[in-house]
């Protein structure tokens, strides 16, 4: 997958055009996910949703622009027909059980290893390291900088690694304990990105379609700011 679909060969699209067939699609039942019926929107108008919440708890304009796109990987399926596989891999988790060597890597320096396990929870009884192995996630983060970003560190790691459920835990029992330094900065920027999501599927619950906030109503806004941080942004490789 990674051979194929990192070539970014698929076709050109801009971050709008995605967004816009996303937000195109009908909405269905389990379209965002985690909420099943309780919502009406589709997923690219809860990405919007998740902008809007960004904006309203005034974090800074990079993050607010990651609350916007993270997700817009979803859109190949939609924007290049068959060569939808790239999203619609599992994410996954890969675990290594040498103490010693585990001691020595984060999750980003082991992403690149195949999948030994569905389960995406860190595996403490091996003393391992979960890393993300494939997903639109992982594609989203290659994409983003082979096309330019100058998204910071914060922005790159908060997408990447947001399907890790064991990086997703705040406080919870059972939550992994960390031992490298870096690991440990990468958490509290996915829990962040997260926590916006989280707040979005709960402030989704009571809104009617008509109340949904719509591609254009947001793009004078946010059209600027990913433009700022991705200047390829109306026509990017993918």
């Amino acid at each position: 997958l990674r051979e194929n679909f990192l070539q970014f060969r698929l076709g050109r699209a801009g971050i709008r055009s995605a967004l816009e067939v996303l937000c195109n699609e009908a909405a269905a039942p389990g379209a965002v996910p985690g909420m099943g019926h309780k919502s009406c929107a589709n997923f690219g108008q809860f990405l919007l949703v998740v902008a809007e919440t960004a904006h309203r708890q005034r974090h800074p304009e990079w993050l607010q622009a990651v609350a916007l796109i993270h997700g817009i990987g979803k859109a190949m399926r939609l924007l290049f027909g068959d060569k939808k596989q790239a999203a619609t891999v599992r994410e996954g988790a890969t675990e290594c059980g040498d103490p010693l060597w585990c001691s020595k890597w984060s999750f980003g320096a082991c992403a690149c290893f195949a999948c030994s396990s569905y389960s995406m929870d860190y595996s403490q009884s091996l003393d391992a390291r979960a890393a993300q192995c494939w997903s639109t996630s992982e594609y989203m983060y290659h994409m983003l900088n082979h096309n330019g970003s100058l998204l910071p560190w914060e922005a790159q790691v908060a997408i990447r690694f947001l399907p890790l459920q064991a990086m997703r835990k705040r406080g919870e029992e059972g939550a992994p304990t960390f031992t490298n330094d870096v690991d440990q900065e990468i958490i509290h920027w996915v829990q962040l990105l997260h926590g916006i999501i989280e707040d979005s599927k709960e402030a989704l619950e009571n809104r009617l379609p008509a109340d949904l906030p719509s591609l254009d109503s947001i793009w004078s806004i946010y059209g600027r700011i990913l433009l700022k941080y991705i200047p390829n942004a109306d026509d990017m490789a993918w």
